[in-house]
């Protein structure tokens, strides 16, 4: 794996994780980030930390909180011109408007990396992650993920990479740095 610390980038990168829950975006985040020496968000990490210290009973609201601190980390770090990777799902046209518009704010560069499998693989992902520690992932289940699958809308708005995530994730991560330096060639277009 090549090591991001030597890459030189004229803006800070704002590069969105995307796609249904079990796909494999966190495993590839993880890479991905380590590669970089990037800062990783993890909506999962936070709403784990919002369940277990909030003191909030609704499960919804919650999912709220742990999305406000998600975006204000992400602005503070876009803000003083740090490079981010972010994973979420990225579901909803309200969260990606908000990171569209940290990046023009903040002349980022936004990288959208599209994750998807089969669904066979990410309900048996999901199942996988459920049975190895309910706790953190409680209200996470297949019914989720059919939920989320149901509430994701496209992404039209900028350009991404699609990746296959049943194949290897190391092999993910060189296909996503490749990108991003031909990206850089071509000026961030």
């Amino acid at each position: 794996m090549a090591d991001g610390s030597e890459r030189h980038i004229e803006s800070p990168e704002l590069i969105l994780m995307a796609g249904y829950p079990g796909v494999g975006k966190s495993a590839i985040a993880v890479e991905l980030a380590g590669a970089l020496r990037y800062p990783l968000f993890d909506i999962d990490d936070i709403r784990t930390e919002v369940d277990r210290g909030s003191g909030i009973d609704d499960w919804e609201h919650r999912g709220w909180l742990a999305y406000d601190i998600l975006k204000r980390a992400v602005a503070r770090q876009t803000q003083i011109g740090v490079s981010v990777i972010v994973d979420t799902c990225l579901t909803h046209q309200w969260l990606r408007d908000f990171m569209f518009g940290l990046g023009e704010r903040h002349g980022a560069t936004i990288h959208i990396v599209h994750c998807h499998c089969s669904d066979a693989v990410a309900i048996e992902r999901n199942r996988k992650r459920l049975a190895e520690n309910p706790e953190e992932y409680a209200g996470r289940d297949v019914a989720n993920f059919r939920r989320m699958k149901g509430l994701f809308q496209p992404i039209d708005a900028i350009a991404s990479i699609s990746l296959d995530t049943e194949r290897p994730v190391l092999a993910n991560v060189a296909g996503i740095l490749r990108h991003l330096d031909a990206t850089r060639r071509d000026g961030g277009s």
